[in-house]
């Protein structure tokens, strides 16, 4: 079974592909993606982050995405989604976390130290 997650990858995979090659038709593998995300259990929701903020879950009684950014919350059936994710750019995942920190947010530049400054001495 695919997990949560290799989907969440599958989909951004895709969505990088359309935006490579805007020929190729892909808004049928996302709605079959949209249609595998549905399945996860709502105790995993939600079903991923959104660029740059935000998270899409799935409601189960009411058979619809919802889209939920800061002050609103937009619900939408799959095609709607798939839509909204090929031929509009809009709700892509956020990129998975890396296990290695980026750099900056107090990480330090290659060879310094976090203590010192230029000369050694503590800064």
């Amino acid at each position: 079974m695919t997990t949560k997650e290799q989907l969440v990858v599958q989909l951004r995979q895709t969505i990088t592909a359309c935006r490579a090659d805007e020929d190729l038709p892909f808004w049928g593998e996302v709605f079959v993606l949209l249609h595998e995300l549905k399945k996860v259990p709502s105790s995993q929701m939600p079903l991923y982050e959104l660029e740059p903020v935000g998270e899409v879950t799935y409601d189960r009684l009411k058979r619809l995405f919802i889209v939920r950014i800061p002050d609103m919350d937009i619900q939408m059936k799959d095609a709607e989604l798939a839509d909204a994710i090929v031929k509009k750019g809009l709700f892509h995942p956020k990129a998975l976390k890396a296990v290695v920190p980026e750099k900056g947010f107090g990480q330090p530049e290659a060879g310094k130290s976090p203590h010192f400054n230029q000369e050694g001495g503590p800064s």
